[in-house]
């Protein structure tokens, strides 16, 4: 990139933003891993994706535990001889020795990210696992000498025996254990493990994504113990009852706390409280009978007395991951929202209510377990949400569609959903559109098998021959009934007159179309967002187009339009986020020179339909999208973030005030 170019960038991302406000939902944070210092009651410390948490009363309050600048901890290890000295991976080795208060950097030069072992035996003695080498240090980690080669893969947890023997899961679920310098592999091609346990008296278990538990028999191999967690369930995490080896805590991802006094012939239980969430780390505490679990955006949660009286935690309160938003056409001031663990619905002061109605069924043979876990994100499935639309025409309804090919509908405002239809194997629904003008008319776009029309509300959909592929949903003509319009997956802009049925080119001369919008007070105003080429504008419903990239930021180099939304307003007002180089949310209204740049979020827009200037951003600063209110004419200002506790007691997440 040229020196100039570099300037224009750095003044651009240093430009005054609105004020666009965060407006929820809120979590409780993923809780990733948790581990106990001892007590009575028991000292907590959590990692998070935001850092270090300590409590100091069994996990009724917490507090920030402040880290090295320079450090993203990336697993949490404790050493099984003193609670008090903790070690944190990531972009190198912290260590503390006064339960999180203080840490330094051990080790000298730093590591990416690895897997850590304390030898349970003798804990001056640590085990590093990189990607392809193996790394023993015999003074706390002071000084480090390689030991042997690993296969170049991804660890996913690393954990060391009674025994002497150092065991790793990989992320594709290998599980090897080090033999001096060698590493033994003691997976099977029908095994996918997911974590690995240790106990004082020998005993290794390793939890697996559909084949249970199974125990590590010397000369033998794996052994299967008792016939639970036999479909696709993962095991996220075990732990052993110090004094009792038959006695175990396991942690199912969506499926909560079970537990075992018979080394594994047997499982109960705790509850029902996590059932359908997204879990990550198992800590139990048999003193006073409490087991503590983390959670992806709930928190972390307590279930005290073998499961009674469950309840949860805020740690670390954040945003909920957000994908998906579209608005009641009924009621303006209702969001309906698919975050990244479920969904969501709202009123107009951002009082947000989880909406806990589970898909019905799941698909034969389309179940999903992605590279490790399952995932739960969409309105309590294992699969994930990738369209959302809202009906025109009958209040409460809601159509959706799931990464596993299925296609719902809810007619109670997303408290309950029905399985309407199934796409061919391998195929996603990309979008959904419903139409304004036609009752029950619903366009539903795909990657690989074109558009598909339904004209009985979702029930059933028919594929329109030669129609394009796409990864957008279709955009309805607010004016003509039966016009739709759409960016292909290759570049091209389409319109169809005939209601989904039939398709034609619409495309400017050489751009390759991105995205498209309608204007919503100007028939025939079509708007075109170009990859590499800024935004253009058609008068005549395609037939024609004009440029307004001239004064986009970054034409040195050019800018791609990622997303765009025209505003009720006069001027007409367009509203764009770009890339690569320049990262934000800019302004286009007629009879202004430039471009405005108003906001860094990098971000999915909607327009407000209670505000004729407000903006809803789907987006965000960093790797999580949260959801964003502002409006397009406010005074320059920074962007700000408000986040706020919120409680959850059997699972009931209470609104927002």
């Amino acid at each position: 990139m040229s020196k100039i170019a570099a300037i224009l960038w750095l003044v651009f991302l240093a430009s005054p933003a609105a004020a666009f406000q965060e407006v929820g939902p809120l979590g409780a944070g993923e809780v990733l891993q948790l581990v106990s210092l001892g007590g009575n009651p028991p000292v907590l410390v959590a990692r998070t994706p935001g850092g270090l948490f300590k409590s100091d009363d069994g996990g009724a309050h917490f507090r920030t535990l402040q880290l090295p600048r320079y450090s993203h901890p990336s697993e949490l290890v404790q050493d099984p001889r003193d609670p008090l000295v903790l070690y944190l991976t990531g972009d190198g080795l912290l260590r503390s020795r006064d339960g999180g208060e203080h840490f330094e950097w051990v080790g000298g030069s730093r590591f990416g990210s690895f897997g850590l072992a304390v030898d349970p035996r003798d804990s001056q003695n640590l085990y590093l696992v990189l990607n392809c080498v193996t790394m023993r240090s015999t003074d706390s980690g002071e000084s480090w000498s390689t030991i042997g080669d690993h296969e170049c893969s991804w660890i996913r947890r690393v954990t060391m025996d009674w025994q002497g023997r150092l065991w790793a899961v990989t992320m594709d679920g290998r599980l090897s254990f080090l033999d001096g310098s060698e590493w033994v592999d003691t997976s099977s091609v029908a095994v996918r493990f997911s974590t690995v346990a240790a106990h004082p008296s020998g005993a290794v278990w390793a939890g697996t994504c559909g084949a249970g538990i199974q125990e590590w028999i010397d000369k033998a191999g794996w052994s299967r113990l008792g016939d639970r967690f036999a479909d696709q369930t993962c095991v996220v995490a075990m732990t052993f009852d110090r004094d009792d080896a038959s006695h175990v805590w396991a942690l199912l991802d969506g499926d909560g706390v079970w537990e075992t006094h018979d080394r594994g012939e047997s499982w109960s239980p705790l509850g029902s409280d996590l059932y359908r969430r997204k879990l990550f780390s198992l800590l139990a505490d048999k003193a006073s009978g409490a087991v503590w679990v983390g959670t992806g955006e709930a928190g972390l949660w307590r279930f005290d007395g073998r499961g009674q009286g469950a309840q949860g935690i805020a740690v670390d309160p954040q945003p909920v991951d957000v994908r998906l938003a579209v608005f009641d056409p009924f009621d303006s001031g209702r969001l309906y929202l698919a975050s990244a663990w479920g969904c969501w619905r709202s009123d107009r002061r951002w009082r947000w209510q989880e909406l806990r109605g589970r898909r019905p069924e799941a698909i034969p043979g389309r179940t999903r377990d992605g590279n490790y876990y399952r995932w739960y994100p969409g309105c309590a499935t294992e699969a994930s949400l990738t369209s959302l639309a809202a009906d025109f025409f009958v209040p409460g309804r809601i159509y959706a569609g799931w990464d596993d090919g299925a296609v719902g509908r809810s007619d109670d405002g997303g408290e309950s959903w029905r399985i309407m239809f199934r796409l061919p194997t391998f195929e996603v629904p990309q979008g959904l559109t419903a139409d304004p003008h036609v009752p029950h008319r619903v366009i539903l776009t795909t990657w690989h098998n074109g558009v598909w029309v339904s004209r009985d509300g979702g029930a059933s959909f028919l594929p329109s021959p030669g129609s394009p592929n796409t990864i957008t949903p279709a955009v309805a003509d607010p004016f003509r009934p039966g016009v739709f319009f759409l960016a292909s997956g290759y570049g091209a802009l389409f319109g169809s007159t005939t209601g989904g049925l039939t398709w034609e080119s619409k495309s400017p001369d050489y751009p390759e179309v991105e995205v498209v919008a309608m204007d919503p007070l100007r028939p025939g105003w079509l708007y075109a967002g170009l990859y590499r080429g800024g935004a253009m504008r058609s008068q005549n419903g395609g037939l024609t187009w004009e440029s307004l990239a001239d004064s986009l930021p970054g034409n040195i180099p050019p800018v791609s339009v990622l997303s765009l939304v025209a505003l009720p307003t006069s001027p007409p007002t367009l509203v764009a986020t770009v890339d690569p180089w320049f990262y934000g949310m800019y302004r286009y209204r007629e009879g202004e020179d430039l471009w405005r740049r108003l906001s860094p979020l990098n971000a999915h827009l909607i327009a407000d339909p209670a505000d004729q200037e407000g903006i809803l951003a789907i987006g965000g600063l960093g790797s999580r999208n949260s959801l964003w209110q502002g409006r397009t004419d406010e005074a320059t200002g920074s962007v700000r973030r408000h986040l706020r506790h919120e409680d959850h007691l059997r699972g009931n997440r209470p609104a927002h005030e």
